[in-house]
């Protein structure tokens, strides 16, 4: 048979009755166990069926309602159920993590010595539900390895954990994050195990140093001798409540340090195969009222905004819950109290969320302060710096209007026009220059050509004089000699005298 085993404290027993009840629902009938006999050194004496071990403090009246429920379901498929009495004062002295302070978490440790006969066994933790049939995992090789299981999160390299000593040694550090696994679905390979003595390797570390979550025992102790396999064996569903609640969610094509060691793509392809759900990691577990007071929990079932969040495969965990031989009566009551006080316990959320925004904008509130007076000090440099970048603006401005002026006005009196009125006005008592004025136009006109630049000819828009004037009309005189242009120049020039109140002027 499979040996399956699962710890729990008395009081979680009636949970541990819906994960067995899911492993037999979620196993296929029709398919037969030996199709999976690929690994001949640990199936080879295996044969169909379940053997359920549970670990439990004593027996009680949920101990013999489970033996109960597993004689039921064997009529469904072959199962059976064994029940080992613990002694919680051996784990008196671990370390426990701030989450759970219940001495059932390291009931796996007592495995291979209450399990001498087995040579392999797959350990399940009670908040746990299997969707799919997970015989498949029993088929797995483990070789040389010490345990197979799904890895958690931040596993990127370079992602160190550690852990103070108890008795002033040197800080535990781990960091091999490529083999930071859950350990509530774990495939044990218990010759190994008892071979190695990974029992006393453990207790030494949880007697010794201040783990309580920081890192966790078996990937400390079992690395590198840990085989990794597919996170569907365990879909931690903080994978989907994460984002919602604020937090970090980057997968491992988002990010070079991500959360989770899968991309988007390969978690879709896990949900297309997903075998086991684990109600962990940023949920609350499923048989606790949405809105608790739980230290842990708390809070968990409201979004940023205080929406609610409605998590995957919690309706399937109660549907089958409340279909589980001799408890249905148990989760009935539980599923009626938690409706009960829904309305009171989601009203108490919401105000100790809005106490939390309270309290946090109180102790924030100078700071808050602060960073108004920062911002006002902040805006007003602004404004100042803004009013001399005006004033800077506005001088460059008028700069390069002096520019462009001065620019103008120089070819203005480059032009030719220009020029030759100046010299005429210059020579106007000079007969041979009035006798030779045709002559002195052309030579002007070339000389001007081969070493001056030419003025601009918007420039005479802008600026209007009598020498430019002048020199306008002779050049329109030279160039009509032919109809006689220089016997009217004379009296073109009075008229032009007549239009400007100064020889020499700008307007």
């Amino acid at each position: 048979m499979l040996d399956i085993c699962i710890g729990s404290s008395s009081e979680y027993l009636k949970y541990a009755s819906v994960l067995i009840h899911s492993i037999i629902k979620s196993t296929n009938i029709n398919n037969s166990f030996l199709q999976y006999k690929t690994n001949q050194k640990f199936m080879q004496d295996l044969n169909e069926g379940y053997c359920f071990h549970i670990f439990t403090e004593k027996e009680n009246e949920d101990t013999f309602k489970l033996q109960k429920l597993v004689s039921k379901l064997s009529t469904f498929y072959p199962c059976k159920i064994l029940i080992y009495p613990m002694n919680n004062q051996e784990f008196d002295n671990f370390s426990y993590p701030f989450w759970c302070q219940n001495p059932a978490m390291f009931y796996k440790l007592k495995s291979p010595d209450l399990l001498k006969n087995l040579d392999k066994c797959l350990f399940l933790g009670v908040d746990l539900m299997c969707v799919s049939d997970i015989r498949e995992l029993f088929a797995y090789d483990l070789k040389d390895n010490l345990i197979a299981a799904a890895l958690d999160c931040y596993n990127f390299d370079n992602f160190i954990r550690k852990a103070k000593s108890k008795n002033g040694l040197d800080d535990l550090v781990f960091s091999n994050a490529k083999y930071y696994i859950n350990n509530e679905v774990m495939l044990i390979n218990l010759d190994k195990w008892r071979e190695e003595r990974i029992t006393e390797k453990c207790q030494y570390y949880l007697e010794n140093y201040h783990l309580e979550g920081f890192i966790d025992v078996f990937p400390l102790v079992c690395a590198p001798k840990i085989q990794i396999i597919s996170n569907k064996f365990n879909l931690i569903l903080g994978v989907f409540t994460r984002n919602l609640l604020g937090l970090e969610n980057t997968f491992s094509d988002e990010s070079i340090t991500p959360v989770w060691n899968f991309s988007k793509q390969e978690l879709e392809q896990i949900m297309e195969d997903v075998k086991i759900v684990h109600f962990c990691h940023y949920v609350y577990k499923p048989w606790l009222s949405p809105y608790n007071n739980h230290y842990v929990y708390k809070n968990m079932s409201l979004d940023v905004n205080a929406y609610p969040i409605y998590y995957p495969y919690y309706e399937e965990w109660w549907s089958l819950a409340l279909n589980t031989p001799f408890f249905i009566e148990d989760f009935n009551n539980l599923k009626r109290d938690i409706q009960k006080k829904s309305l009171d316990n989601y009203a108490n959320s919401l105000a100790t969320r809005f106490k939390e925004m309270k309290d946090w904008l109180m102790q924030n509130s100078s700071l808050i302060e602060l960073n108004k007076q920062e911002c006002e000090k902040i805006r007003n440099d602004l404004q100042i710096q803004n009013s001399l970048n005006k004033q800077e603006c506005e001088k460059i401005r008028n700069d390069l209007q002096i520019y462009i002026n001065k620019e103008d006005e120089r070819k203005f009196y480059n032009t030719f026009s220009y020029k030759l009125g100046k010299m005429t006005i210059l020579y106007k008592n000079n007969i041979f220059f009035i006798i030779f004025l045709p002559i002195i136009v052309i030579v002007l006109r070339f000389f001007h050509r081969c070493f001056c630049d030419q003025g601009g000819n918007d420039c005479k828009i802008k600026y209007k004089c009598f020498e430019y004037e002048l020199g306008k009309i002779i050049l329109q005189a030279h160039r009509n000699w032919y109809k006689g242009g220089y016997l009217s120049l004379w009296f073109k020039i009075r008229k032009l005298r007549k239009n400007f109140k100064n020889d020499s002027c700008l307007s």
